[in-house]
């Protein structure tokens, strides 16, 4: 039902107690109150060609898009430099997906951190939320996967009435979202100044530092010109996130690999690594 209402359906009615009755431009059609009913099946096929009428798109797509209803999705695509459409070998690909993780848990440690009191419960929400992150399926040109973080949803009229782990788990990838853009946005604004301070300052935030690291893992591994970063916000959300389309370019990566260098001569010297 949230994937209807995001896309502006109202309930009109109900039909006894088995199913609501939900309308969207000219079509109306009945959702059935639980999976047990003997015309389940049937009922979401309707529902599904009349969502294909309404919006022009295949049954399949749609199916995908009402699986991930419950989810952030978060897509991470390269680009091959020798411009092939070939998926990497499987060594690069496990390489790939433990930095996409890298990625996802240096927001997950940021949002725990700004939200949680003590450092115990910060890795303890860190930890939960990673272990409740699903792995989407891969697609497109060069190689993309999808990561599915998991929105509880909130009953209550505003997210504020939330218990305070659901609150945690719906900042995670807005600050990923977050991160990634003020990443680039000091990035741009060194190259125009002249000077890599203001680069320096963003990166030497725990949270940007670690996706520098992270970044720099998932263009080698993809052996990549650039990075295309994606997110689109789940449906159960009460308040309507906008997509977002991040691209991390190639002329970024010197810099970012230079911090993600300093990171990790750190981290030796600190006896970390």
């Amino acid at each position: 039902m949230a994937y209807l209402r995001a896309k502006g359906a109202k309930q009109v009615g109900n039909f006894l107690d088995r199913a609501g009755i939900w309308a969207l431009g000219k079509e109306e059609f009945l959702v059935p109150a639980a999976a047990e009913f003997a015309d389940y099946a049937y009922r979401i096929a309707d529902i599904l060609a009349a969502l294909e009428r309404v919006e022009e798109r295949s049954q399949l797509g749609i199916l995908d898009d009402l699986q991930e209803v419950g989810f952030d999705v978060v897509r991470i695509g390269g680009f091959p430099e020798d411009g092939t459409s070939e998926a990497p070998g499987i060594m690069r690909a496990v390489d790939f997906l433990a930095h996409a993780r890298d990625l996802l848990m240096a927001a997950a440690c940021a949002a725990a951190t700004r939200m949680a009191c003590s450092p115990a419960r910060r890795s303890q929400d860190a930890e939960r939320f990673m272990q409740s992150v699903r792995l989407g399926k891969m697609e497109g040109y060069g190689f993309a996967v999808r990561i599915l973080a998991p929105v509880t949803p909130v009953r209550k009229s505003t997210d504020s009435t939330a218990e305070p782990y659901a609150l945690y788990e719906r900042s995670v990838v807005p600050i990923l979202q977050e991160s990634l853009e003020t990443l680039c946005l000091a990035e741009q604004k060194a190259r125009e100044g002249g000077s890599a301070e203001l680069f320096e300052k963003s990166a030497a935030r725990e949270d940007l530092a670690k996706l520098c690291a992270a970044l720099t893992g998932i263009r080698k591994a993809l052996d990549s010109k650039c990075l295309e970063i994606g997110i689109t916000y789940s449906a159960t959300r009460s308040q309507h996130l906008p997509c977002a389309r991040i691209c991390v370019e190639e002329r970024y990566f010197p810099v970012i690999e230079a911090v993600s260098n300093a990171i990790r001569e750190n981290d030796l010297e600190a006896g970390r690594l």
